[in-house]
């Protein structure tokens, strides 16, 4: 079973799965559903409230929703199910709620409104899919949400996991500044099962398995076959069918407490590596996670020891930081779970758990360079001194990241725009002073820029990084998942051609996977094209030559 079987209803959802949210094709969404959406979510935005299917201003508007308001309801109905799944999800909730109201209270000036309402709906969901035809057809789903793949992870090449990824989210400012939900969805590499035996029962096993209902393909297919409207309306649509939609897609991510496979299979499943089996055992790709986001994930980590979380250790990503770069991340470690197999027979599985992030700036592709450049120092640091006898615990290893990341990496806005490192969107301040400091071009861009900013005849805000870590989302991944011996794990599995993995994953998603670098460029690109309007002056010649400076 590979990229060849493409058959939508394979992909249906099973008899056996829960009818979280479900209608009946004939019946209108109930109101149950409708309810949670303004449970779950209370600090949405005016504007987006105001735009949602319960709106009857909005109600007399439009006879359709658009890709956010549907990205709104998706995000909402999904943690509404993980918190009824996973109750310390909520616990977590709470626990990041009072963290980010305690920070902003503290400095009401740390963040706009409009990033405000946006912290108030943030979410990442993870998901692991087994064949190239589950990814395309949800690729096909995500897209009526407005969500694009995004960015190419090969966790294989980064952590010798048998999966690759990409990310599925808005691309737009104002899609991302309205809700900027995103998932990140792995793919299953059969071929790097292998062992034979094992790579035809998992074959076998996903080869019987229906993710996707038929009524959920019906609607997807009356969605595709309308054009999106200006406003990024979803005509195909009418506003019962699209949050009728919503409740088709949400049991798509549900747990499943049992399984097809025998626990003699999944222990097979599970010697090749765990994160086979938690794809191929179960009736369907199971949020692992959902992640929100914090402004102070330091204090979230200490909050959940405090509280008696079973925490990671660390945090993933970089130091914590004056000027936020990138992705940080922690989360409590996945819970054990009853799960019946086929023959009645009761076992346990881990792989869900709860994360957290804390989200900086976007770097651009001089700024990641250095940043991969300190990291391998890092580690190099750590082997060092392993190599001469010394114990590395948390706490040093903290400190050997936070050292050799503020010898390394600039973390004042001015070194950090002087040196190219980062993304900026920019507008105009003091309009006379910009006009007159416009002539004076130096041949520095990056440099001359910096000296706009600082005297105040520009403003630069850093443009929030959107996407992933691979290294982070291996971390994460390992540490909650049972730890597979060297034999077991990596018992010859092929070397891959980076490109031709892309390629692959690329055919399943149906499309080119959007580059970020190229995204944050053009993001920071038409903040500087409208400097220019309000100016009157020409800006492509700086545009080129911040990307020389930067590339």
């Amino acid at each position: 079973m590979g990229l060849e079987h493409n058959s939508e209803l394979s992909a249906g959802l099973p008899t056996m799965a829960p009818s979280f949210g479900k209608s009946p094709p004939s019946t209108l969404p109930s109101s149950s559903f409708l309810q949670s959406q303004s449970d779950d979510l209370p600090a949405l935005s005016s504007a987006e409230s105001s735009s949602s299917p319960s709106s009857s201003s909005s109600c007399t508007t439009s006879p359709s929703l658009t890709s956010t308001q549907l990205r709104t309801l998706l995000a909402s109905s999904m943690s509404s199910m993980y918190r009824t799944e996973v109750p310390l999800y909520g616990d977590l909730l709470s626990i990041i709620s009072t963290v980010n109201s305690s920070i902003i209270s503290r400095d009401p000036t740390l963040i706009s409104d409009d990033e405000i309402s946006r912290l108030s709906v943030e979410r990442h969901g993870a998901i692991r899919v087994g064949t190239a035809s589950e990814l395309t057809l949800l690729s096909r789903i995500f897209r009526i949400f407005g969500m694009h793949p995004v960015g190419y992870y090969d966790l294989w090449k980064d952590a010798r996991l048998p999966i690759h990824a990409t990310a599925f989210r808005p691309v737009t400012a104002q899609g991302l500044l309205k809700n900027p939900f995103r998932v990140f969805c792995s793919l299953l590499r059969m071929h790097l099962i292998a062992n034979p035996s094992t790579r035809r029962l998992a074959e076998e096993l996903l080869g019987k398995r229906k993710i996707v209902s038929t009524r959920c393909i019906e609607l997807l297919h009356k969605a595709e076959e309308s054009t999106v409207g200006s406003e990024g309306e979803v005509n195909g649509l009418t506003r019962d069918e699209a949050v009728e939609f919503v409740e088709c897609v949400v049991p798509i991510f549900a747990w499943h407490p049992t399984s097809p496979a025998t626990v003699d299979e999944y222990d097979r499943l599970a010697k090749t590596h765990p994160l086979v089996a938690d794809i191929v055992s179960f009736r369907g790709p199971h949020i692992n996670h959902l992640t929100p986001r914090t402004l102070d994930i330091d204090a979230v980590q200490r909050a959940m020891v405090e509280q008696g979380m079973d925490a990671k250790d660390v945090v993933e990503g970089p130091p914590k930081r004056d000027w936020a770069v990138l992705l940080r991340q922690t989360s409590f470690h996945a819970l054990s779970e009853a799960v019946v197999f086929d023959g009645e027979v009761e076992g346990k599985h881990k792989a869900r758990f709860g994360e957290i992030e804390a989200r900086g700036m976007a770097l651009t592709r001089k700024g990641a360079r250095l940043y991969d450049e300190l990291m391998v120092k890092v580690g190099e640091v750590k082997r060092e001194m392993e190599t001469s006898g010394e114990r590395v615990d948390k706490e040093q290893c903290g400190g050997i990241l936070e050292k050799v990341f503020r010898d390394g990496f600039p973390d004042t806005r001015d070194a950090l725009l002087r040196q190219g490192l980062g993304w900026w969107a920019f507008e105009v301040r003091d309009a006379r002073k910009a006009k007159a400091m416009w002539q004076d071009r130096k041949e520095n861009v990056c440099g001359w820029l910096a000296d706009l900013v600082d005297a105040g005849a520009l403003d630069a805000e850093p443009i929030t990084y959107e996407d992933f870590l691979p290294a982070s989302a291996a971390g994460i991944f390992q540490s909650n998942l049972p730890q597979a011996t060297q034999s077991q794990a990596g018992e010859a599995m092929a070397e891959v051609d980076e490109a031709e993995a892309r390629k692959r994953l690329e055919l399943a998603v149906g499309g080119i996977i959007l580059d970020y670098s190229t995204l944050y460029s053009e993001q920071q690109r038409q903040s500087l094209v409208e400097v220019g309007e309000v100016l009157r002056v020409d800006v492509d010649e700086i545009v080129e030559a911040i990307e020389r400076q930067c590339a």
